[in-house]
């Protein structure tokens, strides 16, 4: 009697679910309750038989009304498939398999016009670019570029591509890894990027929206000299809007990359790594980073965000390797997972490491900026000049009231400096105090990439490379903590 009365619920709920489809769905349900019918007049003459002759075996009764249910959830399946799919949503796409690359060429790998709009980009991935005899691998700075509506259409020889990135980015990876000897920890494979092999195997499934065309290119890097070889698949959908985790942006989303070079910065300096203008909204898609330093004092730094013009920020993390959900310089080496991942780290002051906002949206309706500092100083209720280290209530004034509570200064500076002697032990690096915990390590080298949309929306990837500079003239009270060589 289960068995019928699971038959009857799964009709019902398919009717229900069904009744706004087309007449081909109508003709399919009416088909599926004449199955019904027989499926419960079996269902009845199944339940006499088993009582006159019902099966010992448990396992042999449960196979018996199995035979009833599972025929009766297949049909409730075929015939719900179609729901909630429109005819205007076409699949696009094109693969290439041993493409001739030549060298300084930028090669058309896929065009489409968009019929329906607005058209998304869900995959892109390259299996690799092998190298021209006798040169050297150097597919990780191998170009594709997408060249969007007003860029696809203006002359190929003269056009400017509207996003162009390396491979490496193209998977989420910095500028630290080489073709010839990964040290990333790959292989990986998320939801939204990957690299599976030593060759390349990089792939993203990050959106890239378009209203009218879309015309995608690859090129070799362009120190190499000879002929390479290259396999590229995209695909795409139609009438696709882009999806940010559980927010759907709006049909006029743009994906917009923001890239600076090895840029330098002193100790403590702000630098800007995804600004955009007022006027715009968006949302924040990926952060990539990579810095390298002396130390790893510049990871003390808290990453402000100024949305719609804000004049103090908003703390998106209190330390950098925190921002990237991670926490005391990334002491247990490299990870990689949906929300962020390091995947470069040397214990000697370098790292490559990324963010992803699908789950974790930060979001403006009116320009923002996004800002990294060198280091950080840390007291009060926070502010453009200072990381916070205690919640402050905003009263009506628009004044900020501290909570009041007693705490021993003597035990926090204690814990503190106690916190950056274990640092200095697991990580071996060399890191400068104050009373107020200032961190006064340079970095060398640092670089960020951010992935944000704006609408006029554009979802937008930076690339930001931040040279920090090792020569800071350092304060009477500033003592350095003695360590030995680093080693791997």
């Amino acid at each position: 009697m289960l068995v019928c009365c699971c038959c009857l619920i799964l009709s019902c709920v398919c009717a229900l679910r069904c009744r706004n489809n087309s007449m081909i769905d109508w003709w399919l349900t009416f088909l599926f309750s004449l199955y019904f019918c027989a499926a419960l007049h079996n269902c009845i003459e199944h339940r006499n038989a088993r009582t006159e002759n019902p099966p010992s075996n448990p396992l042999a009764r449960a196979v018996n009304n199995m035979r009833i249910l599972l025929p009766s959830a297949v049909a409730a399946l075929f015939v719900c498939a179609g729901e909630g799919l429109s005819a205007d949503q076409k699949l696009f796409g094109h693969s290439v398999k041993n493409g001739p690359l030549p060298a300084a060429t930028e090669v058309t790998t896929f065009e489409h016009n968009c019929t329906k709009a607005p058209c998304t980009i869900t995959q892109i991935h390259v299996p690799s670019i092998y190298p021209p005899k006798g040169e050297e691998w150097k597919w990780t700075t191998g170009i594709i570029s997408f060249y969007i509506d007003d860029d696809a259409d203006a002359n190929p020889d003269t056009a400017t591509p509207t996003i162009s990135m390396t491979l490496l980015e193209l998977a989420g990876e910095g500028s630290f890894t080489t073709a010839t000897s990964p040290q990333d920890g790959s292989p990986y494979a998320l939801s939204l990027m990957g690299k599976t092999a030593v060759s390349g195997g990089v792939f993203s499934t990050m959106r890239v929206p378009f209203q009218r065309r879309i015309r995608t290119t690859i090129q070799a890097d362009p120190t190499v000299k000879g002929q390479s070889v290259y396999w590229m698949i995209v695909r795409g959908i139609e009438a696709y809007p882009v999806v940010l985790g559980d927010l759907t942006l709006p049909d006029s989303a743009q994906l917009a990359v923001y890239r600076t070079g090895p840029t330098p910065i002193e100790n403590l300096e702000m630098r800007t790594l995804a600004n955009v203008t007022a006027g715009k909204a968006g949302a924040l898609m990926r952060v990539n980073f990579d810095a390298s330093g002396p130390t790893y004092g510049y990871l003390e730094a808290c990453m402000r965000f100024y949305p719609d013009g804000a004049p103090e920020p908003v703390f998106l993390s209190s330390g950098a390797e925190d921002y990237f959900l991670s926490a005391s310089y990334f002491d247990e080496g490299m990870f990689k997972g949906p929300n962020s991942g390091l995947t470069y780290f040397d214990h000697k002051g370098s790292v490559n490491v990324y963010k992803t906002h699908d789950r974790d949206p930060v979001l403006w309706n009116d320009g923002m900026e996004l800002v990294f500092r060198c280091n950080e100083d840390t007291t009060g209720c926070g502010d453009t000049e200072h990381c916070p280290n205690q919640f402050c209530e905003p009263s009506a004034s628009g004044q900020q009231s501290v909570y009041s509570y007693e705490f021993d200064e003597a035990v926090h500076a204690a814990n503190l400096e106690r916190r950056q002697k274990e640092l200095d032990r697991q990580l071996q690096v060399r890191v400068f105090l104050t009373r107020h915990f200032k961190v006064l390590a340079g970095c060398q080298f640092c670089a960020a990439t951010v992935s944000l949309v704006t609408t006029k929306l554009t979802i937008v990837t930076c690339r930001r490379k931040i040279q920090c500079t090792t020569t800071t003239t350092w304060p009477a009270k500033a003592k350095l903590v003695p360590t030995s060589a680093p080693t791997h």
